[in-house]
C-alpha cells in the first residue's frame, strides 16, 4: 500500500492519538503530552475540511513530521451513508437509497421535497 511506503518505517515511530488543539495549522496534543503542530492532512481528492478543536485524532510519523489521518469518533451511520456535519450545527446526510436529509427537510430519490414547518412564499 502506498501509505506504508510514505511513512518512515526505519524510524520505528508509532502512531499516536491525541486531541486537536488548533485547526488552521493542524495541531494535536498527543497522549504522550507532545504537541504536533503543522501536521499534514490526509483527505480524499475533492474533500477539504479542518478538524474541530477537541476532536480525538490519529497521527502517523511522516518524513520528520506528522500526518493527520482524521478523527476517531464518528456518529452512527448505515452502510453507504455519508454525513457532512458542523460541530453542534447543521448536517447533510446522503443515504444509500438516494434520500438526502437537510436538517428538517428531506429530498426523496424521486425529487419530492418534504419539509417540516414549510412556508410557501
Amino acid at each position: 500500500m502506498w501509505l506504508t511506503r510514505v511513512i518512515a518505517p526505519a524510524q520505528n515511530e508509532q502512531s499516536s492519538v491525541g486531541y486537536v488543539t488548533s485547526a488552521g495549522n493542524v495541531g494535536v496534543n498527543t497522549a504522550a503530552g507532545q504537541e504536533a503542530v503543522g501536521a499534514l492532512m490526509l483527505s480524499p481528492c475533492g474533500y477539504y475540511a479542518l478538524p474541530d478543536i477537541g476532536a480525538r485524532a490519529a497521527l502517523l510519523p511522516l518524513e520528520g513530521g506528522q500526518l493527520y489521518l482524521g478523527v476517531l469518533d464518528h456518529p452512527a451511520l448505515q452502510p453507504g451513508e455519508i454525513l457532512i456535519r458542523l460541530q453542534g450545527g447543521p448536517a447533510i446526510r446522503l443515504k444509500a437509497d438516494g434520500t438526502i436529509l437537510l436538517g428538517a427537510a428531506t429530498v426523496r430519490p424521486d425529487g419530492v421535497i418534504v419539509a417540516k414547518d414549510f412556508i410557501k412564499q
